[in-house]
């Protein structure tokens, strides 16, 4: 989906081990292909065994198999198109000009403008869209990138290749929220999962309005949710949307609600970042744009030099992860798509109370 990545979480990279590996060889070069023994023991040591030298073995590469979307056929041809689409105009009159759109045709006309419509009741705090940075802004990044950079093409190219306007003059359109809303509403009631979620989204993005409709931000009166909301969410985590189920994780997963956190089935903490993404690996297998040109890794490769991964989940386990976040994120990844294939949710508790982190800014339940 065209600038998904500038929405993405910032993930740390953990580089302290590998500079004082270089230190205490004494060279200041990137360290070689594994050895013989190093690769013996990746090879068969037990979980858990691995001294710290193997780890840093690792290395992603290009050459790596991309990865597969098993289910990517099975998307509509509407929503392949709109994966792709750098400019969103034409599809938008095409489909506003429709006299009976279906559900999804609903909840994309509705995702258009939440992307690039002004909001009324927002402005002017709405982030700026379009290209990134100013006119001015690729000369910029340009000069930022040093000579000897040996990724420097591979950076500029990808830069190029993401730094694009895919609103145009629709950021002259201006709607109300209730417009978008209704269109959500409307999608929702034919079916469609990516509109029922958003629905969801939109009953917990209110409780955070003040009256006056502006963003309200208490930790003191975090927002709930209600069994007929987690179900719905459960149920698009089945529909096979990949967009659908990677927003119903991102929101069951969320450690932000007043009554209701997931945890493990033995009521151990979740990982909520490992859990995140291993949602979004799940989405990668039901066709959401996870190769080596969606935004994300462009991004990565462009703004932090890290592009050897040919696909998400080369990138989220070599550039992205720690050993036990990977470790969780492929526990979790196994988990949801059982429950998406299955309904089978044993692997979690749905717990009726908030997640630590929110647990402390709470006043008292009155008895």
């Amino acid at each position: 989906m065209p600038k998904f990545a500038a929405a993405f979480i910032a993930m740390a990279i953990v580089v302290a081990a590998v500079l004082v590996a270089r230190s205490e060889a004494g060279s200041d070069k990137p360290p070689g292909p594994p050895t013989d023994a190093i690769s013996k023991e990746l090879a068969h040591a037990p979980k858990g065994t691995l001294r710290p030298e193997a780890v840093l073995a690792i290395a992603p590469t290009r050459s790596a198999t991309p990865m597969e979307a098993p289910a990517a056929s099975r998307l509509s041809p509407l929503l392949r198109e709109y994966q792709k689409a750098k400019e969103m105009k034409p599809l938008y009159e095409r489909l506003s000009r429709l006299q009976h759109p279906n559900g999804e045709e609903q909840w994309m006309l509705a995702s258009i403008l939440q992307r690039c419509a002004r909001i009324a009741e927002d402005e002017p705090d709405r982030i700026k869209r379009g290209k990134i940075g100013d006119a001015g802004a690729r000369e910029r990044f340009l000069a930022s990138l040093p000579d000897k950079d040996p990724q420097r093409d591979r950076r500029i190219a990808a830069f190029d290749q993401m730094n694009y306007d895919s609103c145009g003059d629709l950021t002259q359109l201006e709607v109300k929220r209730k417009d978008i809303r209704d269109l959500l509403a409307a999608g929702a009631a034919q079916g469609d999962p990516k509109a029922r979620v958003a629905m969801v989204q939109q009953g917990i993005s209110d409780q955070q309005r003040g009256p006056d409709g502006k963003w309200r931000y208490d930790q003191t009166k975090p927002p709930v949710i209600d069994d007929s909301q987690i179900q719905a969410l459960k149920d698009a985590v089945s529909s096979g949307d990949p967009y659908a189920m990677r927003q119903a994780m991102g929101l069951l997963g969320g450690s932000q609600y007043g009554n209701f956190s997931l945890r493990l089935a033995d009521d151990t903490p979740l990982n909520y970042g490992a859990l995140f993404l291993a949602g979004f690996l799940v989405s990668c297998d039901y066709g959401a744009q996870c190769g080596a040109d969606s935004d994300w890794l462009q991004h990565a490769c462009a703004m932090n030099g890290q592009c050897d991964a040919a696909n998400l989940r080369d990138f989220l386990m070599y550039y992205g992860a720690t050993p036990a976040t990977s470790q969780s994120m492929a526990q979790y990844e196994a988990a949801i798509r059982n429950a998406a294939a299955t309904g089978d949710w044993s692997f979690f508790r749905f717990h009726p109370g908030p997640a630590p982190g929110t647990a402390i800014y709470q006043a008292p339940s009155p008895p």
